[in-house]
């Protein structure tokens, strides 16, 4: 995936992974791979975020904080 899990710096951000293929910071099969996670997710009804790769969300943040209960 070309960085770590939860690493938080400018090679995890998907918008900036064009800019990171051309430079070299990213292998073109780092880049197929994250594009591929996007597409599952995706087709599962999550939305990624710009900043993190690993990073999905699933409907609106105030429609679930109304719906769901969180459990510490």
């Amino acid at each position: 995936m070309g960085s770590a899990f939860d690493e938080m710096d400018e090679l995890s951000h998907p918008k900036l992974e064009a800019e990171h293929l051309a430079s070299g910071a990213l292998t073109a099969a780092q880049v197929a791979n994250r594009e591929l996670l996007r597409r599952v997710m995706k087709a599962g009804g999550f939305n990624g975020i710009d900043n993190e790769w690993w990073h999905f969300d699933m409907l609106d943040r105030s429609l679930v904080r109304q719906t769901f209960v969180r459990v510490d």
